[in-house]
């Protein structure tokens, strides 16, 4: 018996410490625990987010980088094709100094012009502007009834307004890119 009140005091002893030991979270501490979980949380869907509008953006403005990439090109295609007929008329323009120098005979002068004409005005089909091709229609009527003045000023005025296309396209690439 002795054994058994020695056995029970000791339990009674031991049932404090076994008690704050078994359930010892104070409910302080864990309502702290509990509001830092939610407050991280809230902090992570607050991050979701913002990520999610931050791809959203960047999507857009990969689209956006893609249609200024195909204009930027047509833009040039188009720049390139008027640089083309601007460097035939160049050309002939040499040619014909070439010839007033004695440096070209009368047939290279009209195999030249011949070419000329035919080269410009595929170079100038290939811009694709009315009023270019109407300046370039008058200069092939000048040329045909032999209006040297007439024809020269009508190259002039194709010349004059490829340059303004030129510039036009340029402008344009640089607003597009700004």
């Amino acid at each position: 018996m002795k054994k058994l009140i020695v056995l029970f005091c000791l339990v009674l002893m031991l049932f404090p410490l076994v008690m704050t030991g078994c359930g010892g979270v104070a409910e302080s501490d864990y309502e702290a625990v509990v509001a830092e979980r939610d407050a991280l949380q809230a902090e992570k869907n607050a991050l979701q987010a913002e990520n999610d509008g931050l791809q959203a953006e960047k999507s857009a403005l990969e689209t956006e980088l893609d249609a200024t990439k195909s204009d930027v090109a047509a833009l040039v295609a188009g720049l390139e094709k008027k640089l083309v007929a601007l460097i035939v008329i160049d050309g002939y323009f040499s040619d014909s100094l070439r010839y007033i120098a004695g440096e070209m005979s009368d047939a290279e002068v009209a195999e030249a012009w011949a070419t000329f004409i035919s080269e410009i005005g595929a170079a100038i089909d290939d811009v694709a502007d009315d009023g270019l091709s109407q300046l370039w229609d008058d200069a092939e009527a000048a040329a045909e009834v032999g209006d040297a003045d007439e024809f020269i000023s009508a190259v002039t005025a194709v010349m004059a307004l490829l340059q303004e296309l030129i510039d036009n396209d340029i402008a344009a690439i640089e607003a597009r890119l700004s």
